[in-house]
């Protein structure tokens, strides 16, 4: 697998990892390495003239990022983001609707997932249940798992690391169990979403809560 370098700052990541999937499939495993020269968080050496000491100092700099892309068999599909200089900041990225199907699939409960949407659930009581008691130990030691294989260089330090959350999202999506309940307010719903929502608002929090909450669906009885 070769390593894609990134030159243009508006290469879309994403639309290449599509791109791929559409050749290989989604079964778990390595999909892509990107590379790209971002900022980091590293040091420097100081000096203190007053105290005659010598140390590193935090500083900012910019140095080459590695964007590994797999899948995995819980969470879905991943990137881990590591710098190539210390102290070797980590970001992981992964869905939740991912890791929410891989639960179903292993309670046999039928459900359809188109891209970051679920259309339809069998058992959507248990679905709720089991989004409701996701164990936060379990995904960190995923991610100490990620940080051991993508930055083995924190084993020489004996180093682990402290996960904290950089961005999260959540999905307002509504379900209508039958279509004659959306049809009656549909229209109303989408007049209202064109005229609240402007375009310069659009990537505000309120306003992407408010366009996701215009994804109506309904499940036929």
């Amino acid at each position: 697998m070769e390593i894609e370098f990134i030159k243009k700052n508006n290469f879309r990541k994403e639309q290449r990892i599509k791109q791929i999937l559409a050749k290989r499939g989604d079964h778990p495993g390595m999909v892509h390495i990107f590379s790209a020269m971002e900022p980091c968080a590293t040091y420097k050496p100081w000096h203190d003239k007053k105290s005659h000491r010598t140390f590193l100092k935090p500083d900012q700099s910019k140095c080459l990022h590695y964007y590994f892309y797999f899948i995995d068999e819980l969470l879905g599909l991943c990137y881990v983001r590591v710098p190539s200089w210390c102290p070797f900041r980590l970001q992981i990225y992964f869905n939740g609707h991912n890791w929410l199907a891989a639960q179903l699939r292993k309670r046999n409960i039928g459900y359809e997932l188109i891209d970051n949407l679920f259309i339809s659930i069998q058992d959507f009581n248990t679905a709720q249940d089991i989004a409701d008691n996701i164990k936060v130990s379990l995904i960190h030691k995923r991610l100490d798992r990620f940080a051991e294989q993508f930055c083995p260089v924190i084993k020489n330090f004996n180093l682990t690391y402290h996960w904290s959350i950089m961005q999260a999202e959540y999905a307002t999506d509504i379900v209508f169990k039958y279509r004659k309940d959306l049809e009656a307010i549909y229209g109303h719903l989408s007049r209202t979403a064109i005229h609240v929502v402007k375009p310069e608002n659009v990537a505000t929090p309120l306003c992407y809560s408010a366009w996701n909450a215009c994804y109506l669906l309904w499940l036929e009885n």
